[in-house]
Order: structure tokens, then C-alpha cells, then sequence
């Protein structure tokens, strides 16, 4: 029985997800920050316990980077539909930071 990862059920957070995998270590984390602050505009909440997990449990490819782990931990807990919206953001963030590498676009509220 094949056990489908949770961010590989919905198609677009998916590929949000392959593209950030794919992207050099730095995108990486300043994807996670934009992650993080998309989430908590949004009122999405995290366990603070998870961040001591952290410190002790390290197998998945995103949590070699606390801040990327936190902000798989967000979007984890995010609903379906604000998964796909920060999804979609996040696709159109890395799409920025490829046009353009030298430059880390800014988040706008």
C-alpha cells in the first residue's frame, strides 16, 4: 500500500513543494520566512513543543534548517485551502527569485 506524503494529496502544493526541494539552501530558508509570515497572517498556529522535536529529530529533507522546518510545521496545519493559497504564493515567490537570483523579492502585506 503506497502511503502518499501529506503535502503530495493536493497537486499544486505539490509542486510548491518539489520547486523549494529543488532550490539551493538559501532560497530554501528565505522561502520558509515567506512560509512563515504567509502563515501567520493567516492565524495558522504551530505547537511550540515541535520546535524542541526538532533539536532531537532530524530525518525528512526539510528539517536539516529549523526555519524550514517550522515553516513545513505551518503549513502542515494550515486547512486544505489555505495550503493551496500559500502554495500558489510560494510558486510565484521561487518564480521570482529564479527570474531573478541576485535579488530575494520582499513580502508584500
Amino acid at each position: 500500500m503506497y502511503s502518499a506524503r501529506w503535502y503530495d494529496i493536493d497537486p499544486t502544493l505539490s509542486l510548491a513543494i518539489s520547486l523549494l526541494r529543488n532550490s539551493q539552501k538559501e532560497v530554501q530558508i528565505n522561502a520558509a520566512d515567506f512560509i512563515i509570515k504567509n502563515a501567520e497572517k493567516r492565524n495558522i498556529k504551530i505547537s511550540s513543543k515541535l520546535s524542541r522535536i526538532f533539536q532531537t529529530f532530524t530525518r525528512r529533507w526539510y528539517d536539516y534548517h529549523q526555519t524550514v522546518s517550522k515553516a513545513f510545521q505551518y503549513l502542515q496545519n494550515a486547512s486544505e485551502n489555505e495550503q493551496k493559497e500559500i502554495a500558489v504564493e510560494l510558486i510565484n515567490y521561487l518564480y521570482k527569485i529564479e527570474q531573478n537570483p541576485t535579488e530575494i523579492p520582499h513580502q508584500t502585506n
